[in-house]
């Protein structure tokens, strides 16, 4: 029966993990195919990619009542939960944060001409949830493809 129809709804792309992407430079054409072991949309947003983008992509699952603001549903907590106060991290800017996005070839590309990556999309080439195979397949297909922003920029 399960090979009539699919009995799990598809993964979105930006939510896949161990796969082989490919992103391309709205201005000039230069291209990066990159492998994400987790999610797709955390190693883009390590290049630089906005979290906006993938949040306007993904369904919408919430039902109309909670989307009221009039009608907010009030969970069943206990006592203990309720009386216990929460703390919020302080927020820090993503833009200043430069220790992780500078060695990426994708941010530096964007600081240096100021051009723009097709962040939304970008292309899901292959998955494999075996490191080295995927590794092998990333290594193939930048030799095949010669992808302008994978050229080694530091050791």
């Amino acid at each position: 029966a399960q090979a009539f129809f699919q009995t799990k709804d598809p993964i979105v792309k930006h939510l896949k993990s161990d796969v082989v992407y490919y992103i391309k430079c709205n201005d000039c054409g230069h291209s990066y195919i990159g492998k994400a072991d987790r999610q797709c949309v955390r190693r883009l947003g390590e290049h630089g990619a906005p979290k906006t983008i993938y949040q306007q992509q993904q369904c919408n699952h919430v039902s109309d009542d909670l989307n009221d603001n009039n009608n907010i549903i009030e969970l069943r907590r206990s006592l203990r939960v309720k009386n216990k106060t929460t703390t919020a991290a302080p927020t820090t800017n993503d833009d200043n944060n430069d220790n992780k996005t500078t060695k990426s070839s994708i941010t530096q590309h964007e600081k240096e001409t100021g051009h723009h990556m097709d962040w939304s999309n970008f292309r899901v080439i292959c998955q494999d949830h075996h490191y080295c195979r995927s590794l092998i397949k990333q290594s193939l297909l930048i030799n095949a493809d010669e992808p302008e922003l994978n050229k080694t920029t530091h050791s």
